[in-house]
């Protein structure tokens, strides 16, 4: 029931941005199509989650992402990434014992998604993403010298709407990405506004 709430409201998303994205496209696609542009991309990316979710931790923050992908035409997208997020890391320590915990989350996803030229050196791309999101929690105390850690890991469905902005510079270009990404698994709910920012090349 919850997977199909989240994927109900994340396809509505999506459907509203591609809305938006045409109402951008002031001119047709193929007026923007530059053929001596190469319609792979490679690029990484540093982003900050705002977490979203219910409970007292973030497993987002700060983080890191790897995207690539090919464009056909008439502008359809395809591609693939991979998002690590450090989390939150909280400690203590009083009467001889100390103790550290960490929460964060990762994923792997495929991407589809459709590029406007909205002018000759910039893509719309409105996106959608589904795949495997991963939560993880560790934990260590110390006592007297003596430590003690336990490492748990949860996986679940992984969504997440999207909208990206690449500007070329030749084959260079720079990308803005915003996302809203939530994680279909037991716990603390891991979902979050994902802001990116990167460098990529076109191939």
């Amino acid at each position: 029931m919850r997977i199909r709430r989240l994927l109900m409201t994340s396809l509505t998303l999506t459907g509203v941005l591609i809305g938006l994205s045409r109402t951008a496209a002031a001119a047709p696609y193929r007026y923007y199509y530059r053929r001596d542009l190469n319609r792979a991309t490679l690029g990484a990316q540093f982003e900050y989650g705002i977490w979203t979710g219910n409970g007292d931790v973030n497993l987002y923050g700060p983080g890191i992402g790897v995207r690539g992908g090919f464009t056909l035409d008439p502008g359809i997208y395809l591609g693939a990434n991979f998002d690590y997020f450090f989390g939150q890391e909280n400690s203590a320590a009083g009467l001889g014992a100390s103790g550290s915990s960490r929460v964060n989350v990762y994923d792997f996803m495929g991407e589809i998604g459709y590029d406007f030229w909205v002018h000759p050196a910039g893509i719309l791309r409105p996106k959608f993403g589904i795949g495997l999101g991963i939560a993880k929690s560790s934990a260590c105390v110390d006592v007297g010298g003596a430590s003690a850690c336990n490492t748990h890991s949860e996986n679940g469905l992984a969504i997440a709407p999207g909208l990206q902005y690449l500007h070329f510079f030749s084959s260079l270009y720079l990308s803005l990405e915003a996302r809203y990404q939530t994680v279909s698994i037991d716990g603390p709910d891991p979902s979050a506004f994902i802001l990116g920012v990167g460098l990529g090349f076109a191939f």
